[in-house]
């Protein structure tokens, strides 16, 4: 009897360890969604366990998994069928553990659907029309600019792209929001204006650009400034000497006030850009069919996305669009920079990272590469987060271990 209750202990044990080696990420709760909405876009939210991946599928294209901050929020931006209702599915997954069950959420859009809600509940459900901007193409030979036009009065302003702020339209529908302007030699800036009004509705994007006439080494310096560091928010920063080389290169640049910001977000143009420059491609001319809608002649990396689509480098999205200047996740940035180098074969998922699945996450083979050559390492926790937005310092840190990589196999 003894020997059984042993045995059955054991397996009870053994049981446990099993359940909570194979422990399932709790679902995560998403916030009601605002439908019907008159809208191209809405904004998916909610909480999940912090630190969780969270993902949306569904819609128009693939949507890039993003992390739950400490408070476990999240939110997520999504594109909307015109005139119909949206069906999204949404789920958790902490390391290691089993992937959460799905939330779906359903986002009805339509003139109507929102015209009939408006005059039954007085909610405004009606997006606002995109900002009016006096010149929506620029010269400059400051550190900064100041973009005017019209939008719906009272309203928020929101600026993306290369720079991020907010505004507050004025009564009478005016604005006027500062930018900061980088100068060469990356002297392409685009910003994305969107209005969003008092209900939450937020209003498609209208660019503006930018070119700043001014070479990064023009700035004003103090005299009495002795530090070597090429950008002086570089000095003692870990990226430094990676900066500093592909500064020597020419293939990254800085703001007109002479800094560098490592801890701000790049662009898929910009990583596009830098990442072709750095292995030697040469891309002029490139642009002739524009196989992506939201680039077009006018469209200062025209020639980076064309050439990059042409050998491969690229897809875009199903929708038809490049989204030059969204910020780059970690995941999308390993792969163009791997892809641009042309010398290097991924085919293997493992060893990998912890948060990343090998089985369906598109960018395993990425990871798995530079994993297992230095070129990466991940947070302190181990993981690579694939989904979150990368740095211009952590940019500059793994196009230079590639180039290295590339050198010491010649």
């Amino acid at each position: 009897m003894k020997k059984f209750i042993i045995l059955f202990s054991s397996f009870i044990l053994s049981f446990l360890a099993i359940s909570i080696a194979f422990a399932t990420t709790a679902a995560p709760v998403v916030d009601e969604p605002t439908s019907p909405v008159n809208s191209n876009i809405a904004v998916i939210s909610g909480t999940a366990t912090p630190g969780a991946s969270v993902k949306v599928t569904g819609g128009m294209y693939n949507i890039a998994p993003v992390t739950a901050n400490a408070n476990g929020h999240f939110e997520v931006t999504v594109a909307l069928v015109q005139e119909t209702t949206n069906h999204f599915s949404v789920t958790a997954q902490i390391s290691g553990d089993t992937i959460s069950p799905a939330v779906t959420v359903e986002i009805v859009e339509g003139a109507q659907a929102a015209i009939d809600y408006e005059t039954s509940t007085g909610i405004d459900r009606t997006a606002p029309s995109k900002p009016v901007i006096e010149n929506t193409d620029a010269e400059t030979d400051q550190s900064k600019y100041t973009i005017t036009g019209t939008g719906e009065a009272n309203a928020t302003l929101i600026v993306t792209g290369d720079d991020t702020k907010t505004a507050t339209i004025d009564s009478e529908g005016n604005f006027e929001v500062e930018v900061d302007v980088m100068c060469a030699p990356n002297p392409d800036n685009t910003y994305n204006l969107s209005v969003k009004d008092a209900a939450g509705n937020q209003s498609s994007s209208q660019k503006v650009y930018v070119t700043s006439t001014k070479t990064c080494n023009d700035v004003d310096s103090d005299d009495d400034d002795d530090s070597n560091a090429v950008f002086p928010d570089i000095e003692n920063h870990w990226s430094e000497s990676y900066v500093t080389e592909l500064y020597a290169m020419g293939a990254v640049g800085g703001y007109q006030d002479g800094t560098f910001r490592p801890e701000n977000s790049i662009s898929r143009a910009e990583i596009l850009k830098i990442a072709l420059e750095t292995f030697g491609h040469d891309v002029s001319g490139s642009a002739q069919d524009y196989p992506f809608s939201d680039v077009g002649a006018a469209d200062w990396p025209k020639d980076y996305v064309e050439y990059a689509f042409d050998h491969g480098f690229v897809e875009g999205y199903s929708d038809g669009t490049f989204r030059p200047n969204d910020p780059v996740t970690r995941a999308a940035a390993l792969k163009i920079i791997i892809e641009t180098t042309e010398q290097i074969d991924v085919m293997a998922v493992t060893p990998n990272f912890p948060d990343v699945d090998s089985a369906n996450d598109w960018y395993a083979m990425y990871t798995s590469w530079a994993l297992t050559n230095n070129i990466v390492s991940g947070y302190a926790d181990g993981e690579f987060k694939g989904g979150q937005n990368i740095s211009r310092a952590e940019a500059s840190k793994i196009i230079i271990e590639v180039l290295h990589y590339l050198d010491a196999s010649a």
